[in-house]
């Protein structure tokens, strides 16, 4: 081929540049820089700009395409509970929180429009309670001082960094690459549906096993976060029946309730004696549906509800409210919510129940009923199991009544003195008190005090 017949890196430039070779010359008029010299690199650099902003997006797209065919997935669905484990996960994730297309919330995920407490609104209570103890020992100076930065945490929020929907992001997992893809499935205009989502986790076909260890692994981190905290569901309507997780509180004590002390016991033995593999085994060996049922009655405010929160608090049990006054709430829908209840979980209704023992009744379920009217309670549904124990609850007798004024008034565990006293040596401090017994519970910290002290002089 002659020399003629070659096209210069001029002429590609001013096909792919229309208009360069008039710059070229205008550069080299007024500037006296000749653009042919460098019309190599100039031609690489413009080759390279095209391959990056038209080529490469549509080849890594083929290649993201190709990768997802053959890759191993998983698909964790917004209505699963692990949605919201693995959601909280990501968050926590140093790779996918610095993702360079990212979404900004002071909340990792909506999993309900309800209150869902998560690690971010724990660490803010601790700092409330905090601030609480260093103005009651007056570190906090004047009451104005306290509330202004008092009212700045509760407005202040820990901001969350999550993926972007709609586009694949990729992270490492134990040195091997893994991606992650957040498809929107949004179908209705409130709050908790106009965030709906499914998360595609995605790795190579070779890494299978590797995939549902961490899915164990985001399982059992939420399960460390939560082995402190019950979280409460109500029985609701949204697009069919379904638990609803309303709220997640801190485990209660059974000690913080002052309850009759054999009736609490009592109820404490049997409810243990239920969970027993043993007690399992007994009833599948002898065909009898594995069911417990309790109805609590008594007047408003006797403890009732207390109870079946303390006792979940006890057993590590999520808690179940459904009542049947709910609007909406019919025989079929209340049927497949019971359909829907995990094994071995605790159940609270707060109205009459029907058909709990019925054809295709699920087994291995503690069902609580509260009442405070048992009078007006339908006989059938009282009979034996269905109703297994009864738990009545009174007002509070003096035994209560002195076991309240002792959680209110006893000081904290730590405390409380380790010193040890005779009924003579307490009768002792009584009797100069004989006239005042106010006096003798203000200036008893005091003489516990003395006392300590000068056992400790006489150590020495």
């Amino acid at each position: 081929m002659s020399n003629s017949s070659r096209i210069s890196p001029e002429t590609l430039l001013d096909t792919l540049w229309p208009g360069f070779g008039l710059f070229s010359r205008l550069i080299s008029l007024y500037l006296h820089i000749d653009l042919s010299l460098y019309s190599f690199y100039i031609f690489s650099i413009t080759i390279f700009w095209v391959f990056v902003t038209f080529m490469l997006p549509k080849l890594l797209h083929e290649l993201q395409h190709l990768f997802l065919h053959y890759a191993a997935s998983v698909e964790i669905m917004f209505q699963d509970k692990l949605y919201g484990q693995t959601i909280r996960w990501i968050s926590n994730h140093c790779d996918l929180s610095q993702s360079r297309r990212s979404i900004a919330g002071t909340k990792a995920s909506y999993i309900a429009p309800w209150l869902w407490k998560d690690e971010d609104d724990e660490q803010e209570e601790e700092e409330e309670h905090r601030l609480v103890e260093e103005n009651q020992r007056g570190e906090r100076g004047t009451f104005q001082t306290f509330w202004q930065y008092f009212q700045y945490l509760n407005k202040r929020r820990i901001i969350r960094y999550t993926p972007k929907k709609g586009e694949l992001h990729l992270f490492w997992y134990r040195g091997r690459i893994f991606g992650l893809y957040r498809q929107a499935t949004s179908k209705g205009d409130n709050l908790w549906s106009a965030h709906m989502e499914n998360i595609m986790l995605y790795t190579g076909p070779w890494n299978q096993q590797l995939l549902r260890e961490l899915m164990d692994e985001i399982q059992e981190e939420s399960h460390r976060q939560e082995s402190n905290h019950i979280t409460i569901y109500r029985g609701m309507k949204q697009k069919c029946y379904e638990w609803v997780p309303i709220a997640r509180n801190l485990r209660r004590s059974l000690s913080t309730m002052v309850l009759d002390h054999e009736q609490r016991s009592t109820f404490l033995t049997d409810i243990k004696d239920f969970l027993q593999p043993a007690t399992h085994l007994w009833y599948r060996k002898r065909d009898i549906p594995y069911r417990r049922g309790y109805l609590f009655h008594g007047p408003p405010g006797t403890g009732k509800s207390s109870l079946c929160f303390a006792t979940a608090s006890l057993l590590g049990l999520d808690v179940y409210v459904c009542s049947l006054n709910s609007n909406g709430l019919n025989e079929n829908g209340f049927s497949l919510l019971f359909r829907d209840l995990p094994r071995r979980w605790s159940i609270t209704l707060s109205s009459l129940l029907n058909e709990l023992d019925g054809v295709g009744a699920k087994e291995g379920q503690i069902l609580i009923m509260t009442t405070n009217y048992r009078d007006r309670l339908d006989s059938a549904l009282l009979r034996p199991r269905r109703v297994d124990m009864e738990v009545a609850f009174d007002y509070a007798s003096t035994p209560i009544i002195q076991g309240l004024f002792l959680a209110f008034y006893t000081s904290n565990g730590d405390e409380q003195s380790n010193r040890r006293f005779t009924p003579a040596e307490i009768q002792n401090y009584l009797l100069h008190h004989r006239e005042n017994p106010v006096s003798a519970i203000a200036k008893a910290t005091e003489w516990v005090q003395k006392a300590e002290q000068s056992l400790i002089e006489l150590a020495k």
